[in-house]
């Protein structure tokens, strides 16, 4: 058993050993690549079979049954074509578990493929791939056929990673030609190279292949397009392919983030645009031109990047981009957002487009590349970076669009809707578009045209061609710039249709208002244009088109037809038409203009005859021919340059004009005579009444009515123009003339140089300048070819003066030279002969002078020499004993002396030297004698400098000399003199201070350095004067000064100068003379004065005002010579007495109450002033009248209660205003002359003398806080000044008529009644009214009841208040009811109560002259024949004042010197006394005493009655203002603004009547 055992044991290890030794045999003949190659190729031979794509291997090499190595394997598709070839592959697995999990996965763990080439080739039928129908196989042969309804029944096969070294792609379509351009990447044919990649997650399973990619590279072979890195993972299958997570560096672009194609299968791809489904999200990916160049021969043109961001849905001809963020343009400058939909591409005849930009923005420059287009760009660029927020709908031929465009000419805001056509006529369009800032100027390339556009417009129509399109317009255009101005407010509506059209146009703006309703008619061969509206307001000035500021109104009628300017014809009819220039008006009436045509096919006809005729108020013109309007001007034009072309000396610049001009006018005959085609136009011109506008426009210039000017212009071989004028008068600023007559005719060659021309001028009386009238000016002036010859004669009018100048004008090629022939001037009864002998040549810049000369007796004037641009030419200039007076006739001036000298001028061109040696003996101007004048210059060669030396001699003293020289060489300072002045008389300035200073005198000595440039010298040093004195002219305010007067660049100052008037007061006065290198002077001084009397005129000084001022301020004067401004502000001081005279004549009408009627004196209720309102030439001008045409004075003057103002209404009968008050008035007076006066005047107290016939003289005494107030004219001034008389007289007539004839006392007492005058209203036509107040009334109960019924009815009855007025002011009593006014008794009653009066007056006035100080009144109450004379001592009223310490304290005495009946005791004899004292100098602040008598009303009739005297202190202080709370003051002087729809304000009448008349006082 146990030897069965070990053989059975024995056998079994000898089996096992077998076996194990019999594997191992295999296993070591598989590991033999010989082995291994022979059953991998029966394995892909089989394969091959089963597949029906042949495979096969070249080489096997399997290590221990872990690592796989291929080596040439080749898979062929059906049409054996390589398919997929591997140069070699490296497998790493596991072994154990591949053949576990073999039956549901395949895995490798790691792959190499080294050298693998991929070859996609599309089958020509189905579009399908090669390696489609491959995977196809596989799958087939993979799937289960006995479970169809299993899906996912194919084994995958799985790589862990796989390394691709040097591979290559290759995609073939033969249905597609070869594109054979290296440029373009040609995507039906191209292979990948150098394919290098790290792949992991490899899968394939069924028609799926799955895998991550990264660092894929490679290149193009033919394009040479670079795959530089490319990570994704990607997934292929039949139905889909994904590119996630996708990195693409491909060429110069980056691809980022998703992409993803869907289709139906894969064959999809060969109908791409349409079958193929992408959708791709985009994030920071950027995009070279140059890299899809290749797939774009118009993107391989640019130069751009795109910045992408988005998300992409769609197929090629139906997608969208939404949330899109593109950027383009240098730094992505220029982004487009929004969401964009592409629909039919590519064909682009049917893509419809839908756009939706939220907010992007475009550099146009980023444009440019994309259109190059030239006029495109230019136009596009002007838009620079544009920010738009818009939506584009529809085709391109057939579109909406909406948005807001903003770019640097302007913003855009609207709608547009536009469906193009094939036939024009059917194309529609409807937009409303807002503007707002649009340049249209920078737009359309017109900037100085047209300017900025605001506003709004709807368009509506279709048809594109004029002659059969219908359009509806409606804007309304906020502003619209043309030709530099902004237009507002512009309405336009009309309607066009088939060429004819019919609208409105309105526009509302500040300078141009206008309506205008028009149509035109294109549809004729001849264009007709009817327009007719108004212009209500157009002011040319601010509008641009004037410098003045004409404004016009007119309403227009205007009819035209025609093409061009040549055929218009038809009428304009401007009617109501009005021109305003500088607040100036003119009526213009009515004006037309007509234009015709007239065609006549006769034998002597010229064919077509034009008339142009212009008709108005002003002048007749008529232009009649067979001319062409523009043709006309042109040639007008030309033949003036041509005439030109002779005095520019240039000769062959004139050949030359004229051979160009033939060589165009021969044109294709240059051997054939040019014919220009003839024509004429006959002009006349009638003037009617055109002195208004001549006025109106050009006030220097006036021509006669019937003035004629006519004659006719030709045109053929030859130019012929002639002119007649025919005139009474004409006048240019400062030349006039009389009766005149201008005879001229012009014939030139139109090809040639030749000229013949005539010229005769006559005039009876001229005027050349306001001292020279002239008379018989005869000239004729012939030209002949190159030589014109012309003769003249004129006279002085009033005198032997006359001229006769005659001489030659002759052209020598470049130059022109001037003879004189017999020609001589008479000057003061002296001939003086021009040397026939004289040459006068110009040659280019070069004007050369032999032997001119004019002598008379021993005085001559000698001229010889050359100006030229050569500094060492010279002109020398010569005089001998020329009297300087014989300039004055010529040039209104009085200049005396003998002049001797020579002067010579070099270099004129650049720096003028001049060099001079001459002597005036009594040098004289406006009768000053000035002197002697010396003076030499001489030119020094060594040093090249001019020294001077003058001086000025006067009564035999060296008053002025002035020494140095001038170095033209030196840059800085060319000139160094000095000037000595040596107690030169002042008075030799007063010629020159004409109506500004006279009376002028002191002496001046100082030393003065002059340097810089001849041109604008620079002066420095100080003159100290002594004794100086002079007179401000216009106010005749003397003064003297002594003081420095210094000398600084530009400016001649006074540092403090200290003037004073003849009380020794001062004024200290800064500032002096500037200018700009001896041009442009101006003034400009300040003053402070300090009790300072800047007035002192007489009556015959100003008829306006006069007095004297003596005033505390300041003041200044200031501005140019020609326009001087003088300022004040200033204050009243004692001794100020102001005097406003107003005089005329009354006259009183015997009536029943008293008429005031207008003075002559006045006009239109005011005075006319003498001394500026004169007429010119009226012999109202006063010989000592001022010039005020360049001076405009301003005074603010502040009048206190010590300056005295009269207002003089009638000096010869002491109708007199006297006032003492204060106030703040503004006195202008401007350079016309025209006096104004503004501000307030408050009378504190005065008087007012009324007086008729020297024989009534009342004095009415003025209330306080009446007022005066200017608001410009100084006759103007308003009224609100109220006047009491107090009259002493017999209340008896009040009562009713009594039975008895007993008196009591009460009857036979005077008692006061006020007669009340107050004036309102302007001062040349016051309102006045009147009243009567009681002071004091009767004891007796009846008698009291008597007075107050008289009052109640002359308050309600306006006649018998004017008759108990009048008795008062004529008889001094009250009438009794139903009583005339000029019965016997009154009468007598009166003439003893006027000598009573006049008896009073002359007593108060004797007392009153004794001191001025001292002011008595003295009253007697009136003289009758009745028991009243009894009471003349209860009646008599004695009132006086005096004033102490310069008007400080005021002591006054006022009342009568009874009470009760005729009693008296020493308190009545005294009086009632005041004592007033001013505590501050202005009297705001003050103190009073007084005392009052007082007497019992029960006790005043008793014959023992008593007064008792009583007294107080009081403290007063005013003050004015013009608002109690808050506020802004009116201006100083200044009465504010009253509205012109409301009267004057008049205070409510409390008496009689009115008067219209100033003579009312």
């Amino acid at each position: 058993m146990r030897q069965f055992f070990a053989i059975f044991l024995k056998t079994l290890l000898y089996l096992l050993l077998t076996a194990v030794g019999l594997l191992l045999g295999v296993a070591l003949g598989l590991q033999i690549p010989a082995v291994q190659t022979r059953l991998a190729q029966e394995v892909a031979s089989r394969m091959s079979g089963k597949l029906l794509f042949p495979v096969s291997i070249e080489g096997v090499s399997i290590k221990w049954f872990d690592s796989l190595s291929l080596k040439g394997v080749r898979i062929n598709d059906r049409e054996g074509r390589p398919m997929i070839q591997v140069g070699r592959l490296d497998a790493n697995y596991n072994l154990r578990n591949l053949i576990d999990s073999s039956a549901h996965n395949i895995h490798l763990d790691e792959v190499v493929l080294y050298r693998p080439h991929v070859r996609m080739i599309k089958n020509p039928k189905t579009g399908d791939t090669n390696l489609d129908e491959f995977i196809a196989r596989i799958e087939e042969l993979t799937s289960d056929p006995t479970k169809p309804s299993i899906p996912n029944q194919n084994v995958p096969f799985t790589v862990a990673h796989i390394h691709l070294a040097e591979g290559a792609y290759t995609l073939e379509d033969p249905r597609e030609p070869l594109m054979n351009d290296r440029r373009s990447f040609d995507y039906n044919h191209f292979t990948l190279q150098n394919l290098n990649a790290d792949v992991t997650n490899f899968l394939v399973l069924g028609d799926t292949i799955a895998l991550d990619i990264k660092g894929l590279s490679g290149v193009d072979r033919d394009s040479r397009l670079k795959i530089r890195h490319i990570d994704t993972d990607f997934l292929y299958c039949n139905t889909k392919m994904e590119l996630g997570k996708l990195y693409a560096h491909i060429g110069n672009s980056i691809i980022r983030n998703e992409l993803t194609f869907f289709y139906d299968r894969p064959s999809a791809f060969g109908d791409f645009n349409s079958r193929v489904v992408m959708q791709a999200r985009f994030r920071n990916s950027q995009v070279r031109s140059t890299d899809l160049g290749f797939f774009s021969d118009y993107l391989r043109e640019l130069n751009e990047t795109w910045l992408l961001s988005g998300t992409f849905m769609g197929t090629v001809d139906n997608f969208q981009l939404r949330n899109t963020d593109l950027r383009f343009g240098p730094n992505g400058r220029s982004q487009l957002t929004g969401n964009i939909g592409w629909k039919g591409l590519p064909d682009i005849d049917k893509t419809t487009v839908d756009f939706a930009f939220t907010p992007s923005v475009v550099n146009m420059a980023d444009i440019r590349q994309y259109y190059p287009d030239t006029s495109f760009n230019h136009t596009i660029q002007k838009l620079g970076t544009v920010a738009f927020d818009a939506t584009f709908a529809g085709a391109f031929d057939d579109f909406k669009t909406k948005g807001t465009f903003r770019t640097a000419i302007g913003n855009v805001t609207g709608n547009l809707a536009l469906k193009l056509a094939d036939n024009p006529d059917q194309t529609t369009y409807s937009a409303n578009l807002q503007g707002e800032h649009l340049d249209l100027g920078r737009l359309i390339d017109q900037p100085q045209q047209f300017g900025k556009l605001d506003g709004a417009g709807v368009l509506t129509g279709h048809g594109t061609a004029l002659a059969r399109a219908s359009v509806d317009v409606d804007g309304q255009l906020s502003r619209f710039g043309w030709q530099g101005y902004d237009y507002r407010n512009i309405t336009v509506r009309g309607n066009l249709q088939k060429a004819y059209f019919h609208g409105q146009l309105s526009l509302r703006d500040p300078n141009l208002t206008f309506a205008l309703d028009g149509e035109s008619d294109l549809r004729g061969p001849r264009n007709h244009y009817d327009l007719h509206g108004t212009i209500q307001h157009a002011d040319l000035r601010a509008l641009g088109y004037l410098r003045d500021s004409l404004v016009v109104q007119t309403n227009l009628d205007v009819q035209l037809e025609g093409n061009t300017v040549n055929d218009i014809v038809g009428s304009a009819y401007f009617h109501h038409a009005t021109i305003n220039l500088n607040q100036r008006s003119l009526n213009v009436g009515s004006l037309s203009l007509l234009s015709s045509i007239e065609r006549s096919t006769g034998a002597d006809s010229v064919g077509t005859q034009r008339y142009f005729d212009l008709d108005s108020d002003f002048l007749t013109t008529r232009l009649q021919g067979n001319f062409q309007p523009q043709q006309t001007v042109d040639d007008l034009k030309r033949l003036a340059q041509e005439y030109q072309l002779y005095f520019a000396g240039d000769a062959a610049g004139m050949k030359a004009y004229y051979d160009q001009k033939q060589r165009l006018a021969l044109g294709s005959r240059p051997r054939s005579k040019p014919l220009p085609a003839r024509y004429n136009v006959d002009y006349q011109f009638i003037a009617k009444d055109i002195a208004p506008l001549f006025a109106f426009f050009e006030p220097s210039v006036y021509v006669a009515p019937a003035t004629r000017m006519e004659g006719r212009f030709t045109v053929d071989n030859t130019s012929f123009l002639t002119t007649t004028l025919h005139t009474d008068s004409l006048r240019f600023g400062t030349l006039a003339f009389g009766p005149s007559e201008l005879d001229l005719t012009t014939s030139k060659f139109t090809y040639g140089q030749d000229v013949l021309a005539s010229a005769v001028v006559s005039s009876q009386y001229q005027t050349l300048s306001s001292a020279l009238p002239t008379r018989n000016l005869q000239a004729e002036g012939f030209w002949d070819v190159d030589h014109i010859r012309f003769t003249s004669s004129i006279e002085q009018a009033g005198s032997t003066n006359r001229a006769a100048l005659n001489g030659e004008l002759r052209f020598k090629g470049d130059a022109i030279d001037l003879t004189f022939l017999q020609s001589k001037v008479r000057v003061l009864d002296g001939d003086w002969t021009l040397n026939p002998q004289s040459l006068i040549r110009k040659v280019g810049d070069e004007y050369t002078i032999r032997n001119l000369s004019v002598q008379n007796q021993n005085q001559i004037i000698l001229a010889s020499g050359t100006l030229s641009p050569d500094s060492v030419q010279r002109l020398n200039l010569e005089a001998r004993n020329f009297l300087l007076e014989s300039l004055n006739p010529v040039v209104n001036t009085t200049l005396g002396g003998t002049l001797n000298g020579k002067l010579s001028v070099r270099d004129v061109y650049k720096t003028p030297i001049i060099e001079s040696e001459l002597t005036v003996n009594q040098l004289t101007y406006q009768k000053t004698l000035f002197g002697d004048v010396r003076g030499r210059g001489a030119w020094d060669q060594q040093t090249q400098r001019l020294n001077v030396d003058a001086n000025l001699n006067r009564n035999g003293a060296d008053v002025l000399t002035l020494t140095g020289n001038y170095t033209p060489q030196r840059k800085n300072n060319p000139l160094a003199l000095k000037a000595n002045v040596n107690n030169a008389d002042l008075a030799i300035l007063e010629s020159f201070t004409t109506d500004l200073f006279s009376n002028l005198g002191g002496t001046a000595t100082g030393l003065i350095a002059i340097t810089g440039t001849p041109s604008a010298p620079a002066l420095s040093g100080d003159v100290s004067i002594k004794g100086g004195r002079g007179r401000f002219d216009y106010l005749k305010a003397d003064f003297t000064f002594d003081d420095n007067v210094y000398f600084g660049e530009n400016e001649i100052i006074t540092r403090r100068l200290t003037l004073r008037d003849p009380e020794g007061n001062t004024a200290q006065l800064r500032g002096g003379v500037y200018h700009d290198g001896f041009r442009y002077f101006t003034l400009g001084f300040d003053a402070d004065f300090k009790n300072f009397r800047i007035l002192n005129t007489t009556a015959k000084d100003n008829d306006l005002f006069y007095g004297q001022a003596i005033v505390t301020g300041k003041a200044e004067l200031y501005g140019p010579l020609d326009n001087i401004t003088i300022r004040a502000n200033v204050a009243s001081n004692k001794g100020t007495r102001i005097y406003i005279p107003l005089d005329g004549a009354t006259t009183v009408a015997s009536d029943d109450q008293i008429r005031f009627v207008n003075r002559s004196g006045f006009s239109n209720g005011k005075p006319v002033s003498q001394t500026v309102a004169s007429a010119p030439g009226s012999d109202l001008t006063a010989s000592t009248d001022i010039d005020l045409s360049r001076i405009q004075m301003d005074f603010n003057f502040d009048i206190t209660p010590d300056a005295y103002c009269e207002i003089q209404l009638d000096r010869q009968t002491g109708d007199i205003i006297n006032a003492y008050g204060k106030g703040r008035i503004a006195m202008r007076v401007d350079t016309k002359g025209d006096f104004t006066m503004t501000g307030n005047y408050e009378i504190l107290k005065g008087d007012y003398t009324f007086t008729f016939q020297n024989v009534i003289n009342k004095r009415f005494q003025i209330r306080p806080n009446s007022r005066i107030t200017w608001t410009g004219d100084p006759y103007g001034a308003l009224l609100d000044v109220t006047a009491a008389y107090t009259q002493y007289t017999s209340l008896a007539p009040l009562l009713p008529p009594s039975p008895t004839s007993s008196r009591n006392a009460d009857q036979t007492r005077r008692y006061p009644v006020d007669l009340l005058i107050k004036l309102t209203g302007e001062l040349g036509s016051p309102a006045i009214s009147y009243d009567l107040d009681v002071k004091e009334y009767p004891s007796s109960s009846d008698f009291r009841q008597a007075v107050t019924a008289f009052e109640s009815r002359i308050q309600s009855n306006e006649q018998e208040m004017t008759r108990q007025v009048s008795s008062v002011l004529l008889f001094n009593q009250l009438l009794a009811e139903g009583t005339s006014l000029f019965g016997q008794d009154q009468v007598n009653t009166g003439v003893a109560n006027s000598v009573s009066e006049l008896l009073s007056n002359q007593i108060s006035r004797l007392a009153s002259t004794l001191d001025e100080n001292l002011d008595v009144g003295v009253s007697f109450g009136g003289f009758t024949s009745t028991t009243q004379n009894e009471n003349l001592l209860n009646n008599l009223q004695l009132r006086f004042s005096y004033r102490l310490l310069n008007d400080r304290l005021r002591i006054s005495r006022d009342g009568g010197f009874t009470y009760g009946q005729s009693q008296y005791n020493a308190a009545s004899l005294l009086g009632e006394w005041t004592l007033e004292y001013f505590i501050t100098p202005d009297g705001r602040f003050r103190a009073k005493v007084y005392n009052r008598n007082q007497q019992s009303i029960l006790s005043q009739y008793s014959l023992n009655s008593t007064i008792t005297t009583g007294g107080g202190l009081s403290f007063l202080y005013t003050r004015s203002f013009n608002r109690l709370f808050g506020g802004k003051r009116n201006a100083p002087g200044l009465a504010p603004d009253k509205s012109t729809d409301e009267p004057a304000p008049v205070t409510a009448p409390i008496t009689t009547f009115t008067s219209s008349g100033r003579g009312t006082f």
